[in-house]
């Protein structure tokens, strides 16, 4: 039984080296998608997760209209995505004046042991939920916590001025 072998010259083998030469085409082509992502959403994956976070907790945190709590507590509700990197930015944009701190338990920064369950060292802990797009920017969710008696919800629409994020408007929800 002999085996024909494909002419070196003929069009199978031209066809192999044309799909061999687009290979490398194809596969920075793939990585390419891949690195930009599969276009628009409906949440703030796409936009600046510290500068988001900043704008909020520089709108929410302070005591007075200028005045900063030394301590800002941050919980982060189910459903809102924030690395380690987004944590260490936020907490590296308030310096040393002010703490923030990420927490997974509502207790590390509510005294509950305190009558009223004051926040720790006289902090204030933001509750905020996943933010959502908007025509105009941003829309997140975020609850002003002192004590039981002195919390309060409120809805930030945000806009972005790079490279920074600015509260619009806020009103109670």
């Amino acid at each position: 039984m002999s085996r024909e072998h494909p002419d070196p010259s003929g069009p199978a083998m031209r066809d192999r080296a044309d799909i061999r030469r687009l290979v490398p085409v194809l596969v920075a082509l793939v990585a390419l998608a891949a690195a930009c992502g599969g276009g628009g959403s409906d949440d703030a994956d796409d936009h600046d997760i510290p500068g988001v976070y900043i704008a909020v907790i520089r709108a929410l945190a302070p005591n007075s209209s200028t005045v900063m709590p030394k301590s800002v507590y941050v919980e982060a509700l189910p459903g809102t995505k924030l690395s380690l990197q987004d944590q260490a930015a936020i907490v590296k944009a308030f310096g040393e004046d002010t703490v923030v701190r990420f927490i997974d338990d509502r207790d590390e920064a509510v005294d509950t042991k305190t009558p009223g369950q004051p926040v720790r060292r006289e902090g204030v802990l933001l509750q905020m939920n996943p933010a959502a797009t908007t025509e105009r920017g941003l829309s997140i969710k975020t609850t002003r916590y002192l004590t039981l008696d002195d919390k309060q919800t409120t809805c930030l629409e945000l806009e972005e001025h790079k490279p920074v994020w600015t509260v619009a408007s806020t009103r109670d929800c």
